[in-house]
């Protein structure tokens, strides 16, 4: 059965190093998910922001725009 776009799943959470631009190394949590039958669509957020509120905060946000399409 086909997901609708307000379906979102989370496939995989992964904690990756960045560089950031002033050559700082950054611990940062990457989210892979899909929205219905979109995606997958990947969050990066730095560890110190990772919370449960912001990830679905930025994951709905992706899917106020595909539900607008």
């Amino acid at each position: 059965m086909a997901q609708t776009p307000q379906e979102k799943e989370i496939l995989a959470v992964t904690q990756v190093q960045r560089i950031s631009r002033v050559g700082n190394i950054v611990e940062v949590m990457r989210v892979e998910y899909r929205i219905g039958d979109h995606g997958p669509f990947f969050v990066e957020l730095p560890k110190a922001e990772f919370t449960t509120d912001r990830v679905h905060a930025e994951i709905d946000k992706i899917a106020a725009t595909i539900r607008s399409l």
